[in-house]
């Protein structure tokens, strides 16, 4: 074979075998390559991509602020709550809230309220946007089409 070996491409590399014998062990090797690349990267990568930084930005406060925040709300249903005492330092009541509204005799009509009001939103909620696009689609006159469309998607798209 003469001293000539072959890259996972077909491709002929007379160096190879060479730099893999003058590399040490692959475990050294690699942790030294490893740690090359990463030493005093990660603040020029964030000053050379500052701008996509700031653009992941909104989303992440967004990610904070409605996803993880609202864990806190998991470990109030654990504790008997007190607004002034806070989250950490009111008292742990463990499954006695859940034990009380499973043994509340209110329970049965309140998941049929709550089974109720879904179904109604799910009926009468869904097919409303529909049918506007459709009849919005129906309307002849472009000049009184685009005021129509800008004016309900303004409206729908609103938040609250």
């Amino acid at each position: 074979m003469n001293g000539i070996v072959t890259t996972y491409k077909g491709e002929r590399d007379p160096d190879l075998r060479r730099r893999k014998r003058s590399a040490g062990s692959p475990i050294d090797a690699g942790k030294s390559r490893v740690a090359a690349r990463t030493r005093g990267i990660t603040i020029e990568r964030i000053l050379k991509h500052k701008y996509m930084y700031l653009m992941a930005l909104p989303a992440l406060i967004w990610f904070v602020a409605f996803k993880w925040m609202t864990a806190f709300g998991i470990l109030v249903a654990f504790e008997k709550f007190n607004a002034f005492k806070g989250v950490f330092r009111s008292p742990f009541v463990g499954f006695a809230n859940f034990v009380n509204v499973l043994h509340n005799p209110e329970l049965p009509r309140l998941v049929v309220n709550i089974l109720a009001i879904n179904t109604f939103k799910i009926v009468f909620g869904l097919p409303a946007p529909i049918l506007l696009a459709l009849l919005l689609n129906e309307i002849k006159n472009a000049g009184f089409k685009r005021p129509c469309r800008r004016s309900t998607t303004s409206l729908t798209s609103s938040p609250g």
